[in-house]
């Protein structure tokens, strides 16, 4: 299986400017998807991107209400348990976009539940783009562009990797096999 290895990310969070918290996600095989491979493990990618967005609604509504002027009579006690709960919301949602990197999945946009998945187009590297709300992963566009460069999936462009071999050179099964 062609692959190569490279560092997933950094993830770094502002949490109430009390100080930042960093994930550094470990270098890992990179993976690449055909738009077969990425539409079979769509269902899974779709219920995490849920729950991100779910996590992320929830962190913007807890920061909100820490930021508005304290109500007279406020409690610390209160303040500092809604902080907590912010800091145990930003820990879920890490986690949940680390299993998204774990799956070989790139969260582009947390509020649109925006997707790319890395995939071999004619031999170049593009990413293949899916948004929530998307039925199945229809469209793809260039590593250094964004979605609104997207163009329609014309599958017979995209390479297998299982046909890639270790040289990164494109091996078609032959029709006697």
């Amino acid at each position: 299986m062609f692959s190569r290895f490279s560092l997933i990310g950094v993830l770094e969070i502002d949490v109430m400017d009390l100080f930042t918290l960093m994930i550094i996600v470990i270098v890992q095989e990179k993976k690449y998807f055909t738009p077969a491979s990425a539409n079979t493990i769509l269902p899974l990618v779709r219920q995490i991107v849920e729950k991100i967005i779910v996590k992320q609604t929830e962190i913007d509504s807890l920061r909100d209400d820490l930021e508005a002027p304290t109500i007279s009579g406020a409690k610390v006690f209160d303040q500092v348990a809604m902080r907590l709960r912010l800091e145990e919301l930003y820990s879920e949602l890490a986690e949940l976009v680390v299993s998204l990197q774990e799956k070989g999945c790139l969260l582009k946009d947390i509020y649109e539940g925006l997707v790319d998945f890395p995939a071999l187009r004619l031999g170049e590297e593009v990413y293949l783009c899916w948004k929530i709300g998307e039925k199945s992963v229809d469209h793809w566009h260039g590593v250094y562009e964004g979605f609104m460069y997207r163009k329609r999936i014309v599958s017979d462009e995209f390479i297998d990797p299982a046909e890639v071999d270790a040289d990164g050179v494109h091996q078609e099964k032959s029709s006697t096999e």
